[in-house]
């Protein structure tokens, strides 16, 4: 009982030590995500009705009867779009090829790691002061290159996404904006806060899924 007693109050030390020294700026991250998540939302819809009226304006303005060259196509139609689109799901995101299952396999596994480390700093302050130059806070250097795959991962699925609309509100992205964007901010002001990335969690609700797509390709 004392020994518990020791640990835990050596813990509320430390967190009050760290709150006296670095301050509260929780409130940051949250702002951080939410703002990320707004603002992309908002330049995507100004895109797809921008994008719809060029389309339109491209094709409407050319009379019926004239005969169309490889020259008068416009650099981006749908067709060249669905194609590029098609590319990146079979080179990355499809089960049906092998770079497509370790994009998957890679993904699941580093977000166990992600949680791993998540539990590993539970007992931590939730929000303490980091320094960036630091080689020997070597969570922090994996936290970074985690989430830069996150990152990538996310710019895939973006652009293979038949519906980028419906894309966005899905819960994989949901969760990359709550734990992408606060482990940029923490490089920034040299703060970590550990407040969402539980998140990461909710990415084992696909593991039945994608056994099961393991499993019907063979």
């Amino acid at each position: 009982m004392n020994e518990l007693a020791n640990c835990t109050c050596k813990a509320v030390c430390k967190e009050l030590n760290t709150i006296q020294r670095c301050g509260r700026n929780w409130y940051w991250f949250l702002l951080t995500s939410a703002t990320s998540y707004f603002v992309g939302l908002t330049i995507l819809l100004i895109f797809r009705h921008f994008y719809s009226m060029w389309m339109r304006n491209v094709y409407h303005r050319r009379p019926s009867n004239q005969y169309i060259t490889q020259y008068d196509t416009p650099f981006l139609t749908p067709e060249k779009i669905d194609k590029f689109q098609h590319t990146v799901f079979d080179h990355f995101l499809s089960v049906q090829t092998s770079s497509g299952k370790c994009t998957a396999i890679l993904y699941f596994l580093f977000n166990v790691i992600s949680v791993t480390l998540y539990i590993n700093q539970s007992d931590q302050p939730l929000e303490q002061c980091i320094d960036v130059l630091d080689t020997c806070n070597w969570t922090l250097y994996a936290d970074i290159g985690l989430n830069v795959f996150f990152l990538f991962h996310f710019v895939l699925r973006l652009i293979a996404a038949p519906n980028r609309l419906k894309f966005w509100f899905q819960m994989g992205s949901i969760v990359d904006f709550c734990t992408i964007p606060p482990c940029a901010l923490a490089l920034i002001i040299e703060r970590n806060w550990l407040g969402m990335r539980f998140m990461r969690a909710l990415r084992f609700m696909q593991m039945g899924e994608i056994l099961m797509t393991f499993n019907s390709t063979g």
